[in-house]
């Protein structure tokens, strides 16, 4: 058995103030799967026994430690039952052993979940004074020699500190801060004691000797009421829960036991009945099932199903909304299929170890796109976010999130990609237009320079000619790159070394067009796990761009440093440059695909492919930019370990 003290079936600030509401209601909330044999309890339901929850140690086997080894078999043998099928909610009591020792007694109600017939989901209650005074009441039932009209005349005269048991028994009748009455076999009040009326607000001048139907709400249908008096003139204690109205109309709820009182020859001459007020505990239950409809609610609309994983990727949770999502019953998938089954055949097999890169961390993650392939073979497309799971110890049992349809959302992006493709392909034909066009004039320049013996203009020429090569190198690059799909070979590499032929060749690049290359290398050798090709390419991309935005020159600097702070450690490659700067409106698009802030002299691949590359590698890039100031771009590469999947 495992036990976790986070909200299994709901989500952030909802799962919170669900728990506030039942600590204010002193509702110990619980949930029990079945078949993985694992429970959650909420903070109140240890707090109400005088636990401190930060302290006690919630390890397998600690709550069957709490319960009185004389009751243990009614808890068990419910869980037999519940996997047997032989039974779909319980109410039962038993007792559990307090911080100080002391043993109380606990009302536990649970059902099993609609959407999860694995799941067993319920609330303990702390009835250790009903309990009490049914067993006093029941003593004074055996006290047949003593009149029950005596009892609330007794707790007025009795002296504190008497010996006298009936006396301490009338006094603790009275005192009790639960509702106690007594009525004569025809129902009518014969003594109630000052709770009784303070909770329903009636004086006892005005109620003695009247039938308590006084009381009825009209809540409950007759049968309810013909049900209860069946039961007690059988001779049977009734227990339940009763919906009373008070003396100003509003309306309270009690869980009650009304027991017959017989004298010596068998006749039921009294009624005692023991109430105690839960309105507060009704009102908690209903928002929290108010609140669990809202979520529902919210869910269907959007289209959004929660689900867990084991370590395995194998479903061991999954709200009902993936019949509306997927065509699947929860049933049908939970403990038998892996999140990456229902990934379509055809790139299964690259998801999965894209998915195994981001489990491998243990690190949060949202908005992840993927397919998914219905029960009737339909492709629809998911938004995945989802945080990991750890038990009590600390050891990683899984994952637990969200999937929401977002297939039309998808399909619009689609078609509106498909457009900016149309654009940047125009775009990206006029680019190169133009550079030919560069090319084309910069090419007679040079024979026009070579003729008339001008080695200033020839050298010129060249130099333009060689940057509108590299310009053309750089935009096919691009291109191709988007075009076809890629993997990461990770490989131990020197990144001073590396860094250092970068800096060679960039400083030889813009030597002729005003720009400082400058590189700050790591003190010491520097090994760690790259993709040499990638991040070359993402280094050149972003120095392209620099010198782009240096059309006056400036200087350019590349930098290595560790990041230990971030878990696993993190190498950070830096490129920062002192051009024009990035819009802030532009900065949380500059890495789209197809967008460009250049007009028709760019095609939005260049800064997209180096996000790409980065996450190809397991890492990112960022960006800080102030216009006028120039730009920072950071990639990100965490610590490859042995583990890693990548």
């Amino acid at each position: 058995m495992t036990f976790s003290t986070g909200p299994t079936s709901s989500l952030g600030d909802s799962a919170e103030r669900l728990n506030m509401m039942l600590e204010g209601a002193g509702v110990g909330a619980y949930e029990y799967d079945l078949v993985q044999e694992r429970a959650w309890f909420s903070s109140e339901y240890f707090r109400m026994l005088g636990y401190d929850t930060q302290d006690y140690a919630a390890s397998p086997g600690a709550w069957i430690a709490l319960v009185h080894p004389d009751d243990l078999v009614h808890p068990r043998s419910l869980i037999a039952e519940y996997r047997q099928g032989a039974r779909t909610s319980h109410a039962i009591r038993y007792r559990m052993r307090r911080a100080d020792g002391q043993w109380a007694w606990i009302l536990s109600r649970g059902r099993l979940s609609p959407e999860n017939l694995n799941l067993l989901v319920g609330v303990h209650l702390d009835v250790t004074t009903q309990v009490r005074l049914e067993e006093q009441l029941a003593d004074m039932r055996a006290q047949r020699d003593v009149p029950l009209d005596a009892v609330r005349p007794m707790a007025h005269r009795l002296a504190p500190g008497s010996d006298d048991t009936r006396g301490l028994l009338g006094r603790a009748v009275h005192q009790c801060p639960v509702c106690i009455f007594i009525t004569d076999a025809a129902g009518r009040l014969k003594y109630a004691n000052p709770c009784f009326y303070s909770t329903t607000g009636y004086e006892p001048e005005a109620v003695f000797g009247r039938q308590v139907r006084f009381l009825k709400s009209g809540i409950h249908p007759p049968d309810f009421y013909a049900d209860m008096w069946q039961t007690l003139l059988s001779g049977r204690d009734w227990r339940g829960e009763l919906c009373n109205r008070r003396r100003d109309g509003h309306l309270y709820w009690v869980v009650a036991t009304i027991s017959p009182i017989t004298n010596g020859a068998g006749t039921i001459t009294h009624f005692v009945a023991v109430e105690k007020d839960i309105t507060e505990d009704k009102r908690a239950q209903e928002e929290l099932r108010a609140s669990q409809e809202r979520f529902d609610q919210l869910a269907e609309l959007t289209a959004t199903f929660i689900w867990e994983v084991d370590t395995e990727g194998r479903y061991t949770y999954l709200s009902h909304v993936v019949e509306q999502v997927l065509g699947y019953k929860p049933e049908e998938l939970v403990g038998r299929v892996h999140y990456y089954d229902l990934h379509p055949e055809a790139g299964r097999k690259a998801f999965k170890a894209a998915a195994d890169r981001i489990v491998a961390r243990r690190q949060p993650f949202t908005h992840l796109t993927n397919p998914a392939r219905t029960r009737d073979g339909r492709i629809v497309w998911l938004s995945t976010s989802a945080l990991p799971l750890f038990d009590d110890e600390g050891q990683w049992i899984g994952y637990r999130g969200t999937d929401t349809d977002i297939t039309a959302r998808e399909q619009l992006e689609q078609s509106n990609r498909l457009a900016a493709v149309g654009k940047a392909v125009g775009g990206a034909a006029h680019c190169i237009r133009n550079v030919l066009s560069t090319m084309h004039g910069s090419i007679g320049m040079l024979e026009a320079a070579l003729q008339q013996q001008r080695i200033e203009s020839a050298a010129q020429a060249h130099d333009l000619l060689q940057r509108s090569v590299f310009r053309l190198t750089q935009l096919t690059s691009d291109m191709v790159e988007h075009s076809r799909p890629r993997t990461a070979t990770l490989v131990p590499a020197d990144v001073r070394k590396f860094l250092a032929t970068i800096h060679e060749q960039l400083r030889t690049t813009f030597a002729s067009r005003g720009i400082t290359v400058q590189v700050h290398l790591p003190p010491d050798d520097l090994r760690w796990h790259i993709d040499p090709y990638l991040l070359e390419r993402c280094l050149n991309n972003l120095a392209m761009n620099a010198a782009e935005a240096m059309a006056d020159g400036g200087t350019l600097r590349l930098s290595a440093h560790i990041q230990n702070s971030s878990t696993p450690p993190s190498l950070v490659l830096e490129v920062a440059d002192t051009g024009a700067g990035i819009a802030p409106q532009d900065i949380e698009r500059i890495f789209e695909h197809y967008f460009t802030t250049k007009g028709s002299t760019g095609t939005g691949l260049g800064l997209a492919n180096v996000r790409d590359f980065m996450r190809l590698q397991g890492g990112d890039i960022l960006v800080e930019s102030r216009v006028g100031k120039g730009s920072t771009f950071r990639l990100i590469l965490p610590e490859h370990r042995q583990d890693d999947p990548r």
